[in-house]
């Protein structure tokens, strides 16, 4: 499936990888969400590591989780 940028329709996209440097130390950047959110414990964490396209036309981001 080709994806198109969401503000300029354009499909020249660059794909990127999301990292946060610390310490001088690249780290991927994840997001995490609940299965079950409301419980006290046992929350059922999940974790998606982020990927990112860059328009080259306009230069937005697009930030994507994609399950490790």
């Amino acid at each position: 499936m080709k994806r198109h940028c969401a503000c300029c329709h354009g499909s020249n996209l660059l794909a990127a990888r999301a990292v946060d440097k610390r310490d001088g130390r690249a780290m991927t950047l994840c997001v995490q969400t609940y299965a079950n959110p409301n419980a006290a414990i046992f929350k059922g964490v999940r974790e998606a590591t982020l990927q990112a396209s860059v328009c080259r036309d306009c230069g937005h981001v697009m930030y994507f989780a994609s399950h490790r």
